[in-house]
């Protein structure tokens, strides 16, 4: 992928699911964790430097960690006995949102503020435009939604 140094990913060349690292062309492979555990769905920060994943290291539910490229650093965002499952970084790297069992169903748990929303909302508009969709706009002070869903 064009202007990406590094990728992450998850293998079971140990007969155990671990966590790897590489540059962008697949050289220079490295292994990011080495746990009994299940340690699954890697995702890079933007910035390449920190990897989110999903783990049952801390006694069989799944919980949301994060660890340098390199493996050093690790730290456990969540810490429960309901699942969390699926991170995924904000566009900034500050934040990780991540689907959550709390209740026996799953639920996003956006960690993500106002204005965050707002630039996905502006990021989604500009790649309708582009591919030809026509939004309809808001006039500015119109705080009421149409109840199309669109803003």
């Amino acid at each position: 992928i064009p202007g990406w140094s590094r990728l992450v990913f998850q293998s079971f060349r140990d007969n155990n699911w671990e966590i790897y690292s590489a540059n962008a062309d697949g050289s220079g492979q490295t292994r990011v964790t080495d746990a009994p555990s299940v340690d699954y769905a890697p995702r890079l920060d933007p910035g390449a430097d920190r990897i989110a994943f999903a783990s049952d290291r801390n006694g069989g539910d799944y919980d949301i960690f994060v660890v340098d490229w390199n493996g050093a650093g690790l730290t456990a965002l969540t810490d429960n006995s309901s699942d969390d499952v699926a991170p995924a970084w904000s566009p900034n790297g500050n934040k990780v949102a991540f689907e959550a069992y709390r209740d026996g169903q799953a639920e996003r748990s956006l960690r993500l503020d106002a204005l965050l929303i707002q630039r996905f909302a502006e990021i989604m508009r500009v790649v309708c435009e582009r591919k030809g969709f026509v939004l309809p706009s808001r006039s500015s002070g119109d705080d009421q939604s149409d109840g199309s869903g669109l803003s």
